[in-house]
């Protein structure tokens, strides 16, 4: 029997009040679903940033909220309403964006860091995929659910798209015009998007850095953020036809410092936030108790088939997962069946993960030796480019909004505004001296790298194995998409232009000592002789780059 539930109303931390529909609170009321509560939504920087407690599930809420106030937004847009979404269309966003963060495992973005550091094999498995094969599970789970999504005629495949921001050829042409439909919650051509905005505005409140026109102006994006028509390039290989065009989301001209804004807040929590040299140390132990933990339990394993297996056990087992679960184990072996803990072979797994736990409660954590960054640009040239279009379905017909759209002139302002914030991008190294203008491959793997640290300390060293040290390697991208960035906007006139802005990655390593054999309870300092030793492999990566360059 469909759900006759009334809506509800939750009162939030950023958003004031939240109103849910009777469909959507089905599936919220689910384990599945409830399981987001004990998942944090940065993991083990809470261990650093202590107020940063927020969780997946109200993130899943916030992005929920505000895809449903885009999209009421652009259902009252007038001028758009050749290519208006109907309701099944709305309803599958809709849940996408409530659904998007389900496949999160324990600490979330770590798992994920824990699973690609076990070998290509386990690369195949993403919190996205994972979100859409435990939403199916849930609706499997709940015959009621179930009717209310058939009786809404929901396509369950387009939920997923959505949530992998991955469409199918025949999806993109199922939806002809309304391919738009695609840059709402999680947009592959420019990153902005209801997910980004939330998390940046909900990390940073709470981080005590307020909210608002303190991190990006919220009302403003959706006052101004429309659907029009972007029409071809003259130079566009159209074949003649006038409908090689297409609707894009598109921000008013007067939003451009906005939206680059947004992209220095986002750079901004990276720099003191995520990447926090006390965060990774943390994150550091806690991949050593996930490995440990892996030996007895095959977690990796465990992940893989619930990903990928029909057996649906797997799944079960996985969704049992979470922080508190997995501190639980790894620092109290009594919470374990007796069957698994009290193996021979196993207390000492458990030994050693209890005291990582400890450690971590009495800040006896790895030590920061140093860091190193590799930047690399794809330096493409900023100028007036519309994004390759696919191509053209048939059937389907030119429209025009906001009057005549047209092709216009890119604002000079544009120009100069974007390379006042390209510079804060580029800058995420800018305060040390230990960046390296090496492409990443020319390093070699992380074992390499500490093999030839390694190698660089005396035989008297206090790191007597390689196995103490700690590489951390986190890329950071200017941008979401994997490709340059293109941002459409419109003019009060009806013209339109793009604008693309070059593509920066910054990959950092970051050099983390455990302390030695049976390190414990004892604080230890920076061993001036593996200080030295990273100083003279740093000093010699660099030699040897300069004299390529002078030999070129």
């Amino acid at each position: 029997m469909v759900s006759t539930k009334p809506a509800k109303v939750f009162q939030d931390a950023i958003h004031g009040l939240i109103e849910v529909e009777p469909l959507m609170l089905q599936v919220i009321d689910t384990p599945e679903f409830q399981r987001l509560r004990n998942i944090k939504q940065l993991g083990p920087v809470y261990f650093v940033f202590p107020t940063c407690s927020h969780t997946r599930f109200e993130h899943s809420l916030g992005t929920y909220h505000l895809v449903s106030r885009l999209l009421r937004a652009l259902q009252a847009d007038v001028p758009c309403e050749a290519v208006r979404l109907n309701e099944a269309e709305c309803s599958a966003l809709k849940l996408a964006a409530l659904c998007h963060d389900l496949g999160h495992g324990p600490f979330s973005h770590l798992w994920e860091y824990f699973m690609r550091s076990g070998g290509p094999k386990y690369e195949v498995v993403t919190h996205e995929k994972m979100s859409g094969r435990i939403l199916r599970w849930i609706i499997q789970q709940n015959p009621d659910l179930a009717a209310s999504i058939s009786e809404a005629a929901i396509d369950l495949d387009l939920v997923c798209a959505l949530i992998e921001a991955n469409p199918s050829r025949e999806q993109l042409k199922s939806l002809k015009e309304k391919s738009f439909i695609f840059e709402l919650l999680s947009n592959s051509t420019n990153g902005m998007d209801a997910d980004k905005w939330e998390y940046i505005l909900r990390d940073s409140f709470y981080l005590g850095w307020g909210q608002g026109c303190s991190t990006l102006e919220l009302e403003r994006f959706l006052w101004f953020y429309r659907l029009v028509f972007h029409p071809p390039e003259a130079s566009s290989d159209c074949g003649g036809e006038e409908s090689c065009g297409s609707w894009h989301m598109s921000f008013r001209d007067s939003e451009i410092e906005n939206v680059m804004r947004t992209f220095s807040q986002r750079l901004h929590l990276h720099r003191q936030v995520y990447s926090h040299k006390t965060s990774k140390a943390i994150a550091a132990m806690f991949l050593d108790i996930l490995k440990e933990l892996d030996s007895v339990m095959q977690l990796r394993e465990l992940t893989l088939l619930a990903a990928t297996s029909d057996d649906l056990a797997h799944l079960s087992a996985y969704l049992r997962l979470d922080d508190y679960a997995i501190w639980a184990m790894a620092s109290n072996y009594m919470s374990l069946p007796p069957a698994l803990a009290y193996k021979d072979d196993h207390k000492a797994v458990f030994a050693r993960t209890a005291n990582l736990c400890r450690r971590i409660q009495t800040r006896h954590l790895y030590t920061f030796i140093g860091c190193i960054y590799c930047v690399s640009s794809n330096a493409e040239p900023q100028q007036q480019q519309q994004q390759p279009q696919r191509e053209p379905f048939p059937g389907e017909v030119k429209h025009i909004c906001l009057g005549d759209a047209s092709r216009s002139e890119r604002p000079n302002s544009c120009e100069s505004i974007a390379a006042k914030y390209a510079f804060n991008t580029m800058a995420f190294a800018m305060d040390s001296n230990q960046t390296i203008p090496i492409p990443r491959d020319d390093l070699g793997s992380r074992e390499k790298i500490l093999e030839e640290i390694y190698a660089e300390l005396p035989e008297d060293s206090v790191v007597k194995r390689q196995q103490e040290l700690r590489l951390i390697e986190c890329q950071f991208r200017s941008n979401s998409t994997s490709s340059t960035p293109v941002f459409f906007f419109y003019k009060a006139s009806g013209e339109t232009f793009t604008f693309k802005q070059p593509l920066t990655s910054v990959i950092s390593f970051k050099l983390y000592w455990n302390g030695g054999e049976g390190s414990n309870v004892k604080k230890v300092g920076e061993p001036p002789c593996l200080l030295e030793a990273f100083q003279r492999w740093r000093d010699a990566k660099l030699a040897a780059y300069t004299k390529m360059l002078h030999s070129t």
